[in-house]
This record gives structure tokens, C-alpha cells and sequence, in this order.
């Protein structure tokens, strides 16, 4: 008993040294089930049951290395007197890395059954071998279910319980355990972020009904600046009439004119060999509007306007209808086989390597992000002509 006493009292003074660490002290209590007897016997005897404090030491992120002091009440047989079991030990408790709500872990170590036979004190080492569930209910309190396998060293310890062999028992417990550190506890929506969600959907709608109340007033005015103009004006609204169809007409005149000879905007793909004055040349008959390309495209061309990468779209305005040479493409499908990468078909299908970005471009929602590891039957979408 005094050998108990002591190895209780190392434990709380050690676990009293460390309690400001994200160290835990738990308890936990259950039935006690032997295995591999000759005797028969009921699994849920109410004299085999058992219970535990335990002191937890995190070592790593996943482990904790656990001092405990045991107590087990254990009868086989009605006519042999019930074994009572004081066991101290440690452990060694690893966790499985998971992101599920409760975490599965595994514990193995020793402990000293010290008991008594024929009222003798006695002891044996007994290995251990358990399989528990640890789940947060606040952050500092766990719930945890575990079932330890025990196999004492000596066969006087099944002896003293009713027993013939070294039987081995096993234990299954529930409790509780305190961190001195907080732990998380996973939710699925913080109060935070349903404040902010409604305080966003409130400023949306009445951004949305303000939006609505100007248009409104805006109308208004309008239509009263109207009535006043129709009431002094009335005579000289049809001249007004004629006077803005005549100017309606000169600008849809002059914009048919426009848009017959002027595209506002294309898109050119860059080939390789080509440069900004080439392209500049060929579109706008003018060698010196590559200035012009390289202001509107400087975010894809980048700091140097001599160094442009063939298969890059960039962006042609005001481009005279007859140069005008949109970009258009027909595809057809391509099943990737084994071994194929973008690069090797690239150079497959259209003759260049570097052409790869273009089966990219056109095949991002199929490809994915890993753009190094294309799976074998993927069918893409491949242009029938590079370039137009």
C-alpha cells in the first residue's frame, strides 16, 4: 500500500510541476473482460471492473507520454476471494493525423500490477496494449473510449483471481480528460462569420434600394424638366425633333461609316518569329504603332517589348476592317494515351513544343491545376488550325 501511496503522489506532484505545458489529466473507469481461461465465467461479472488517473505530457503534435495509477477489482470464480489491483504505469499515446471531429489513437506500455495472494502483497509486470477514440467537447474538456489489452508476466497473478494460466484481460473504459491547453473544437459556422454574412446582406440591400430611390427621383426631374420645356417650348418642340433626327441620323451615318472600316478590338495570338513592329506593320500598315501594342498588352508582354512569347493572346484595337483577321478555331477531340504529357502533345499535333500553354488555355476546366500529371483517357479539345 505505502508503495501506492508514493508512486500516487509522483504522479500529482509531476503533474502539478507541469500543468501550465499542453499537458491533460484524465479519468476513466469500466468493466474488465479475461480472455483465454478454462474457467467459466461471466464477462460482465460485477466484481471485474476498473479505473484509472492518468497524466498526459504532449512529446510531439501526435503523441503524449502518459503516467497513471490503476485500479482493477477482479473475480473469476464465486468461491475464490475478489483480487483487488493497484497498477501504476506509463504509456505512450500516438494519434492518428486526421481532420475528422474525434481522433483515433493508439497506446502501448507497462504497468506494476501489485496485489494480493493467500494475504500476501505480490506483484507482476503486465504489458499493455490499447485502441481508443478522443473527441473535444469544449476547449478544455475531451471525451475518450478505449480498450486496453493486459498480459501479466506471472502466473500467480491468474492464480489469485480464479484462474489456471497467465490470463491475459482486457479492459474497456470511458472518461474524461482535462487539457491545460486549449484545444480546438471544429464548427461549422462561427458566430463571426453569421454576424458578418448578415451585416453584408443588409449593406447589399440598402445599397440596392438607395440605387432604386435615385433612378426614381432622376425619372422625376426629368419628366418635370419636360413638362416645363413642353409648357414654354411648345412651339419649338418639332423643330427640336427634327433638328436631333437630323443629328441622330448624321452620327448612326458616321458610325456605320466607322464600324464598316475599323474594328474596335481583336485578339491576335502571337506565332513564333513574330515581333511588335512585324505585327504593328501587317495590321495597321504602320511600323510604328508597336508602341501602341505594347501600352495596351504591357501586363502580358512584361518590361521588355523586344522579348515576346509565341502562342500569347494579346489584345488589337482599332484595327482597319481590312486587316482585320479575327480569331476563330474549329477543334476536334484528342484522347490522351499513356505517357503523353502537354509538352509531347504540343509537338504531336502542332509541330511546336512551346504550343503546350494553347492546350491549356483550351482544356483548363478538364486539366485541373496539376497540369504535370495528365490522366490516361482524358479526351481534349485541340484546334484544327494553331494560328489563323
Amino acid at each position: 500500500m505505502k508503495k501506492l501511496l508514493i508512486a500516487i503522489l509522483v504522479i500529482l506532484i509531476f503533474g502539478f510541476i507541469l500543468a501550465k505545458t499542453p499537458s491533460k489529466l484524465g479519468f476513466r473507469g469500466g468493466t474488465d473482460y479475461f480472455i483465454n481461461s478454462d474457467v467459466s465465467h461471466d464477462p460482465f461479472n460485477p466484481h471485474n471492473y476498473g479505473m484509472e488517473l492518468y497524466f498526459g505530457y504532449p512529446l510531439t503534435n501526435y503523441s503524449f507520454l502518459k503516467l497513471s495509477a490503476g485500479y482493477d477489482r477482479l473475480k473469476l470464480m464465486q468461491n475464490i476471494p475478489t483480487n483487488n489491483v493497484f497498477s501504476p504505469g506509463f504509456y505512450g499515446e500516438f494519434y492518428v493525423p486526421t481532420n475528422l471531429f474525434f481522433k483515433p489513437y493508439l497506446d502501448l506500455g507497462t504497468r506494476l500490477g501489485i496485489y494480493s495472494q493467500n494475504n500476501n502483497m505480490n506483484y507482476s509486470f503486465m504489458s499493455s496494449l490499447g485502441l481508443g477514440l478522443e473527441a473535444p467537447i469544449s476547449d478544455r474538456v475531451s471525451l475518450n473510449i478505449s480498450s486496453r489489452w493486459n498480459y501479466p508476466a506471472k502466473d500467480n497473478f491468474d492464480r489469485a483471481s480464479g484462474g489456471r494460466y497467465n490470463d491475459s484481460y482486457v479492459d474497456i473504459k470511458v472518461g474524461m480528460a482535462y487539457h491545460f491547453g486549449s484545444i480546438k473544437v471544429k464548427k461549422i459556422f462561427s458566430q463571426e462569420e453569421v454576424l458578418d454574412t448578415i451585416s453584408t446582406y443588409k449593406s447589399r440591400v440598402r445599397s440596392e434600394k438607395s440605387s432604386k430611390e435615385e433612378i426614381s427621383q432622376v425619372n422625376e426631374q426629368l419628366r418635370t424638366e419636360l413638362s416645363k420645356t413642353k409648357k414654354v417650348c411648345k412651339g419649338k418642340i418639332d423643330s427640336l425633333k427634327n433638328i436631333i433626327q437630323q443629328k441622330n441620323e448624321v452620327i448612326a451615318s458616321l458610325r456605320r461609316e466607322l464600324e464598316a472600316s475599323v474594328l474596335d478590338s481583336q485578339k491576335y495570338m502571337i506565332k513564333p518569329g513574330d515581333w511588335l513592329s512585324k505585327i504593328s506593320q501587317e495590321y495597321y500598315d504602320n511600323i510604328d504603332k508597336w508602341e501602341k501594342i505594347y501600352s495596351w498588352n504591357k501586363e502580358k508582354i512584361g518590361d521588355n517589348p523586344d522579348v515576346i512569347q509565341p502562342f500569347r493572346e494579346i489584345i488589337l484595337k482599332n484595327v482597319p476592317q481590312k486587316n482585320a483577321n479575327p480569331l476563330d478555331y474549329n477543334f476536334y477531340k484528342y484522347t490522351v494515351k499513356s505517357g503523353e504529357s502537354l509538352i509531347s502533345i504540343a509537338k504531336k499535333e502542332y509541330g511546336n513544343p512551346y504550343a503546350w500553354i494553347i492546350i491549356l488555355k483550351d482544356n483548363a476546366d478538364v486539366i485541373g491545376q496539376n497540369i504535370n500529371m495528365l490522366m490516361v483517357g482524358t479526351v481534349l479539345n485541340l484546334r484544327t488550325k494553331l494560328v489563323n
